[in-house]
Formats: structure tokens, sequence, C-alpha cells
């Protein structure tokens, strides 16, 4: 379970739009796995990982990846 879970699925009110600016995680992977997200929004901006793995996010409307060279899959 990463950090960012918590983020995606258990918040109170449900988030529309989030936004990871200048984030340093313990592995080079980011990897979202959220099925019950109400989120429509993702920005990842200046982050230290290689490669972001959105395998379920399916309220995603609009997604960017700024400032980094990490390599996005979706699934």
């Amino acid at each position: 379970m990463s950090a960012y879970d918590t983020v995606f699925d258990d918040c109170g009110a449900p988030l529309r739009v989030v936004h990871l600016l200048c984030c340093r995680g313990t592995s080079d992977l980011l990897e979202i796995d959220a099925p019950c997200s109400s989120v429509q929004e993702l920005v990842v901006d200046g982050c230290s990982f290689r490669a972001i793995e959105l395998c379920a996010l399916p309220e995603l409307r609009r997604f960017a990846c700024l400032g980094d060279d990490a390599v996005v899959e979706g699934g």
C-alpha cells in the first residue's frame, strides 16, 4: 500500500482534482489502482517517479505529467 492510496480512496469528501507537486517517494514507480476513486483530474509535476502506472481511475478525464521524464502506462 502506497502513501498515496489514502489520497485517492479514503478521503471524507470525494476528491475531484489531485495535484502532486515535487513529491519524492521511496519507489521509482507511482502505481494508482483506485477503482472507487472520484478523481477527474490528476497532475504530477516535478516528482521523482520514473514510471507512473494508471491501473484504475475510472473517472479520470484529464492527466498531465510535467517537469520530468516519467514513463506513463494505462491499464
